[in-house]
């Protein structure tokens, strides 16, 4: 029974409850009401550890992005190669999305378009419908879609880092460390969701030395 459980029990059955529908019907098909239901637990209980479905969803999201977070700064502060910092922080990215691919492309869908760099180059809410009149806005407030962009900002800047430090230490060439972060951050979202992962190991060493590398071998020809 929940109400022999304890808070934390609660809010647990809870969350879990919310991964679940969040996964299967998105974010603007999912309804405290069903959470409740999945949980086994009254509306009103979910009210007095929540305030709203975007907080829940703002929980979950924290709640499966600070390990990784943390994973990664591990690597950052690690005394390594630039080159060993992105093979290590390819690994974990796409371990991480592979588990949680569901969520976060969710969020992603939510925020309507990912950018990294420049508060206006966002597609804004405005923007969606001037464009589209049939567009409906189920995504975020602006407000909370910082807090959004502020998770993957995190993790962008590790790695980032990393790029900027090969870039210092004239191991890689001089050349924008963001554009570069972009590219790399992209194909490894790309190559999580659209499920190419097999072994997360062998495809983070492959892809970070195609990234680093190149293609082409070294008796190829023009």
């Amino acid at each position: 029974m929940l109400k022999n459980k304890s808070k934390e029990e609660k809010q647990a059955i809870i969350l879990t409850a919310a991964k679940e529908l969040f996964a299967q019907q998105g974010y603007g098909g999912t309804t405290i009401d069903e959470i409740a239901a999945k949980a086994n637990i009254g509306k009103g209980s979910v009210y007095n550890y929540f305030q709203n479905k975007e907080q829940l969803f703002f929980t979950i999201v924290c709640t499966i992005n600070q390990p990784f977070t943390n994973k990664l700064q591990e690597i950052s502060d690690d005394n390594i190669s630039p080159i060993e910092k992105i093979n290590q922080m390819a690994y974990e990215f796409l371990m991480f999305y592979k588990d949680n691919a569901d969520i976060w492309i969710i969020l992603v869908e939510e925020m309507k378009a990912l950018s990294f760099l420049d508060k206006k180059s966002l597609t804004t809410a405005k923007q969606l419908t001037k464009r589209n009149k049939n567009f409906q806005q189920t995504a975020l407030q602006e407000a909370e879609f910082l807090r959004y962009q502020g998770q993957i900002r995190q993790t962008f800047a590790m790695l980032k880092n990393a790029i900027q430090e090969g870039i210092q230490q004239k191991m890689f060439r001089d050349q924008s460390a963001d554009a570069t972060t972009c590219s790399f951050f992209a194909v490894l979202m790309l190559l999580a969701f659209t499920g190419y992962i097999q072994d997360p190991a062998e495809d983070a060493a492959n892809m970070a030395n195609n990234f680093l590398y190149g293609l082409v071998t070294p008796t190829t020809k023009n």
